[in-house]
């Protein structure tokens, strides 16, 4: 309370994310960026001054199927639905993919399958993202 951020701030942050959360609750690793933007909004950054990537990759692939890959609920579904539906990206190694025979079909609207993670954090950092 009582913490400002000029309104003018804007962040361009990318989340690394490889482990998986638990099979019946959240990831706390997928909560992260939503309290970033969340706070940092309440903090008085506008919601267009907020970027935000997830490259997941390792034992977390898990938390981006459908209920149908998954072969049961997936109790992550409606967070990442919000934080798509915020602009945030969420990219899923494709080495981790193949390892597992996930495709694009397995996961939940708005995942993308890139080349690998640690393309996606070059290509990421290299358009001003900053890792968190």
């Amino acid at each position: 309370e009582g913490v400002t951020l000029p309104a003018d701030t804007h962040f361009k942050v990318m989340f690394d994310v490889s482990e998986a959360g638990p099979e019946d609750g959240i990831s706390r690793s997928l909560e992260s960026p939503a309290r970033f933007l969340n706070m940092n909004a309440a903090a008085g950054v506008p919601a267009e001054n907020m970027k935000v990537a997830i490259v997941v990759h390792g034992g977390a692939w898990k938390d981006l199927l459908t209920d149908e890959a998954r072969g049961s609920a997936n109790p992550n579904a409606p967070l990442i639905a919000e934080l798509v539906a915020a602009g945030a990206v969420f990219d899923l190694c494709g080495q981790t993919a193949a390892a597992h025979d996930v495709t694009p079909d397995m996961l939940l609207p708005g995942v993308n399958i890139v080349l690998s993670a640690m393309t996606a954090r070059a290509l990421l950092q290299q358009e001003g993202y900053t890792v968190n």
